[in-house]
């Protein structure tokens, strides 16, 4: 499919993540396409699981956290 402007003005909103309460940098899904994973500024760590687009894991670390690149590694 080719992401044209009138394809991207059809898209609706199926969910929106509110767990996280600073800029999200980055956001990705894992390889069986099940879960979604976001990083955050205010230092945490979210999963979602995405076939009822319920929060899943929420970390919150002791200390600060920064983290720019998510990576899904099949077992």
């Amino acid at each position: 499919m080719k992401l044209t402007d009138n394809v991207l003005r059809s898209f609706r909103v199926a969910k929106v993540f509110r767990e996280n309460s600073d800029k999200i940098n980055c956001f990705d899904f894992s390889p069986n396409g099940e879960t979604v994973i976001s990083s955050s500024d205010d230092d945490s760590i979210v999963l979602y699981d995405c076939q009822e687009g319920n929060l899943g894991i929420e970390s919150q670390p002791s200390g600060s956290l920064r983290a720019y690149r998510l990576a899904s590694l099949p077992r």
